[in-house]
């Protein structure tokens, strides 16, 4: 996840969310406090990219939600 906020900052919206992607493959069946915080943290990062319509950040974030539910 730190990796990803890194390319975030970068400017690296598509690499971003292949990272985080890949980190949400990683935590599949986890289910701990740690993986759902860091995971709601995810969602706001993409918040502002998902509003401007960025296909990837959209699609990431509802993967995300479904990981929550």
């Amino acid at each position: 996840m730190a990796q990803a906020k890194m390319e975030l900052a970068d400017g690296g919206i598509e690499q971003a969310c292949g990272t985080w992607n890949r980190a949400l493959d990683a935590m599949a069946g986890v289910r701990s406090l740690r993986t759902r915080r860091s995971v709601m943290e995810m969602r706001k990062s993409l918040a502002q990219f998902k509003n401007r319509g960025v296909s990837a950040a959209q699609e990431l974030d509802e993967r995300a939600a479904g990981f929550l539910a």
